[in-house]
């Protein structure tokens, strides 16, 4: 439908049809004309003309006709709506990905702990450190925290770490495991 300027208007023939799609009356070439200015970012007519070997003059009659302005308007709201809805998709994974890690970051701790005491327990060296466990799971409740989209409880975590009251043997063995932070090494 033409208005009385002779301009397409946006009816559409068939309610499915999409604005920046091919218009009934719309030639080819003004079509080709069309994607080359919806797909500019600062949608400008004299790009169109000269990477089309032709007049500006004859690309603004098109872009009059067939209501450029709008229907490039409709394209970008469109386009930004699916890059908003993937960007929710992508927020999702990512929170669950920092649940899962951080989940297994605090298993992993755990398991440490499980491996100190027991270490202590027999007098071996440990391969890690109360203090590089307890950094573990308090990184992966921080981690998991995120995820679980609660960022103001992240560095406010309280942990409790249940380890079995040490025996005076273990006591004398502990200052022996764990280095001297007062030491300056």
């Amino acid at each position: 439908m033409a208005d009385s300027k002779g301009r397409d208007v946006l009816q559409l023939e068939n309610p499915e049809t999409q604005p920046w799609e091919r218009l009934p009356r719309e030639t080819e070439k003004a079509f080709r004309a069309f994607i080359i200015y919806r797909g500019l970012a600062d949608h400008r007519l004299a790009p169109v003309a000269q990477q089309l070997n032709c007049s500006v003059a004859n690309v603004f009659r098109w872009a009059e006709k067939y209501d450029w302005k709008e229907r490039a308007r409709q394209w970008d709201i469109y386009n930004d709506r699916l890059a908003q809805q993937a960007e929710i998709k992508d927020r999702a994974a990512m929170r669950k990905r920092f649940i899962e890690q951080g989940m297994l970051m605090q298993d992993i701790g755990k398991h440490g702990l499980a491996e100190y005491r027991k270490r202590l327990q027999i007098g071996q060296k440990l391969h890690l450190k109360p203090n590089e466990c307890t950094a573990l799971i308090k990184a992966g409740a921080e981690v998991e925290s995120l995820g679980r989209g609660d960022p103001s409880e992240a560095s406010n975590v309280v942990f409790e770490v249940n380890i079995a009251p040490l025996t005076d043997e273990e006591m004398k063995q502990y200052p022996q495991l764990i280095p001297d932070s007062g030491s300056g090494d």
